[in-house]
């Protein structure tokens, strides 16, 4: 089993760092928005990113010093059962400021 992250060169980590060019300091709802907050979580509120795409993000993110909104129990509890259980209008009022913080 490998457990090393993909290298400078992959393209997942080139989109991020163009992203974060245009974003310098980004807020919670820029990070919500372009699906870095809980990047496991389904589009639009996501990225649909599998495991290592997930560390990916976070690494870059780490690495040009940008924090994410905490908010454990929305992202972790809360979130998870609307995307799963809620409606279409609960989703749309709830996930975007629960991931923006």
């Amino acid at each position: 089993m490998d457990f090393e992250l993909p290298g400078e060169d992959d393209p997942r980590r080139a989109e991020i760092r163009r992203w974060l060019s245009g974003h310098p300091r980004p807020g919670g709802r820029e990070l919500a928005e372009a699906g870095y907050v809980a990047p496991h979580w389904p589009r639009p509120w996501g990225s649909a990113a599998d495991p290592v795409h997930q560390l990916i993000v976070d690494d870059e993110l780490r690495r040009a010093g940008i924090p994410r909104p905490l908010n454990p129990i929305g992202i972790g509890w809360a979130g998870p059962t609307l995307l799963h259980a809620g409606t279409d209008a609960q989703k749309e009022r709830y996930l975007l400021p629960m991931l923006a913080g």
